[in-house]
């Protein structure tokens, strides 16, 4: 096993972490007030510095990638886990930053008629807008 494959492994799944969280809170997390659910989004405070491992992980794959794409199988595995990574930011971008933004962070509410958290429903608050 080459150096980058195993930096790329590591960092990749340090980098999925903090999606696995949401994914397994998330059917908690709905059922919440939207009082309850700014208390709960304090716990992510500094979770923005996991950017450095998720860039980390980009950078690992995307290397990984060029490094073994000579071999077409290892070649498709490790473009498929760039792919895959670069899918997760896609989702972080356009559907986590608009709620995380829209509420500062779990700070506080929206501004009312923002067509976000109708009725105070968290599922609103959950699935963007």
């Amino acid at each position: 096993m080459n150096a980058s494959l195993i930096v790329a492994i590591l960092l990749t799944a340090c980098a999925m972490v903090p999606g696995l969280a949401h994914v397994l809170e998330l059917p908690h997390k709905v059922q919440l007030k939207a009082e309850g659910y700014l208390t709960v989004k304090q716990v992510y405070q500094g979770w923005s510095l996991l950017g450095v491992v998720v860039a980390g992980s980009l950078i690992s794959t995307l290397w990984l990638s060029l490094s073994v794409e000579r071999d077409g199988r290892g070649f498709r595995l490790a473009l498929g886990s760039l792919l895959c990574v670069l899918g997760s930011q896609v989702i972080c971008w356009t559907l986590t930053f608009p709620v995380n933004h829209r509420t500062k962070n779990g700070q506080s509410y929206p501004p009312i008629g923002s067509g976000f958290a109708i009725n105070g429903s968290t599922r609103t608050w959950q699935e963007g807008f």
